[in-house]
């Protein structure tokens, strides 16, 4: 499957896709990304409390977003609680973020990380459980607030 998500990455990259867009992305060999139409992860994201699985079709097997690095935002945790792995490419590397066994995972299907960026995807990771436990007691303060859209 991340093969096929690395594709698709590539097939971005050719297209010369605009920054800051968001794609559905699929395990199914062949089948182009969708535009997720005004959706912005980052803006959605950066709401206090949760947010709401964004408007994919079901069969996505990833969230695709184009940014200027491939650095995760502060609240890109959020995602991953849809089970749905977020994919971040800039002009020549993809970045696939995930969650396993109680582990955020990262792995690089296209490209390459220099030192600076591997340090500061470190520092996001590290950031995200600031962000798990500041999520968690709006959560507890907020029971029964709807997540974002």
């Amino acid at each position: 499957m991340k093969a096929v998500l690395a594709a698709a990455g590539a097939a971005l990259f050719a297209a010369g896709a605009a920054q800051a867009q968001c794609y559905a992305a699929f395990a199914e060999e062949g089948r182009a990304p969708e535009l997720v139409e005004g959706y912005s992860l980052s803006e959605t994201a950066a709401a206090p409390g949760p947010i709401a699985r964004p408007p994919v079709p079901e069969d996505a097997a990833a969230l695709l977003c184009e940014r200027e690095t491939v650095v995760p935002d502060a609240n890109d945790f959020k995602i991953l609680h849809h089970g749905l792995p977020l994919y971040i490419q800039d002009d020549d590397t993809l970045v696939a973020l995930g969650f396993s066994e109680g582990q955020y995972t990262v792995t690089v299907p296209q490209g390459a990380i220099n030192d600076d960026e591997r340090e500061a995807i470190f520092d996001a990771l590290r950031g995200f459980n600031d962000g798990e436990a500041e999520l968690a007691r709006w959560m507890e303060e907020n029971p029964d607030a709807a997540p974002q859209r």
